[in-house]
């Protein structure tokens, strides 16, 4: 659930992003460039996300409102009698 384990490591093994050194000198080499790395890759998922949601909402909320101007004119022509009895 993204709570934080601790986790021991020594020389020559990975570190992720986002870790917290406890209370040693910690020197770490960076291989990966920032858009590779962990955090980029979920930003991305989380921002295409919420766009793909945006487009999403978006259709609906033309589909709602043709179909609301379409209720609403035809209510409107029945109270001023506009509608071939």
């Amino acid at each position: 659930t993204g709570e934080t384990r601790e986790r021991v490591v020594t020389a020559g093994d990975d570190v992720l992003s986002g870790s917290i050194n406890g209370s040693s000198l910690l020197l770490v080499k960076v291989t990966k460039l920032e858009k590779d790395s962990t955090v980029s890759k979920i930003i991305d998922m989380v921002q295409n996300a919420t766009e793909s949601k945006a487009k999403t909402e978006k259709f609906i909320a033309q589909q709602d409102f043709a179909h609301f101007s379409e209720f609403s004119l035809l209510e409107f022509s029945k109270m001023f009698g506009a509608t071939k009895k």
